[in-house]
């Protein structure tokens, strides 16, 4: 099994502003037609996701379901609101990394995306995370919701590839060294 986190930061380390709104991203000149940052590359060989609530909600207010058929988990305490077109695909799910990682397990997803802030920090704290793609916004936000929180020891990752934009987006790639 492969834990992938794939997400955009601001420079200062920001995943999203406090209210989670992520409209920084949009500080940037549009990428040339046809650039994805590499995102069809990463995407096409997952079977399945896990996020958290948070993000969920803010990725169910997009205009298009961005998931395709992949499997969602969706880290949960709360009852979460499944709309008809994405039922089957979308999973709630209460309990630890570990038992969300052995669920995924059951239903064959073993190439996983790994998202949304808590549960980025969740997955790195039990050192269940394989690889990270970090878009770094050249943009300082000063306050919003860190992608990285307190780990109980260190996590030494290798970068692999770095690709620098025209645009000022730089996509680092990162492989934990075992």
């Amino acid at each position: 099994m492969t834990n992938t986190v794939h997400c955009a930061m601001s420079l200062d380390g920001f995943i999203a502003r406090k209210d989670h709104s992520i409209d920084f991203l949009e500080s940037l000149e549009p990428p040339p037609d046809g650039e994805d940052y590499g995102w069809t590359e990463f995407f096409d060989p997952l079977d399945g996701m896990v996020m958290g609530r948070n993000t969920y909600d803010v990725v169910l207010g997009f205009k298009v379901w961005h998931y395709g058929d992949k499997k969602v988990m969706v880290l949960t305490t709360r009852d979460i609101e499944i709309p008809d077109f994405i039922t089957g695909e979308v999973i709630p799910f209460e309990g630890t990394p570990e038992q969300a990682l052995e669920e995924m397990k059951k239903r064959d997803c073993t190439e996983l995306y790994i998202d949304g802030g808590e549960v980025v920090q969740q997955f790195l704290s039990a050192g269940l995370v394989d690889k990270m793609i970090i878009a770094t916004i050249p943009i300082l936000i000063g306050d919003g919701i860190p992608l990285f929180g307190e780990l109980d020891k260190d996590m030494l990752f290798e970068v692999t590839d770095l690709i620098k934009y025209d645009n000022g987006l730089v996509m680092t790639y990162y492989q934990l060294k075992k």
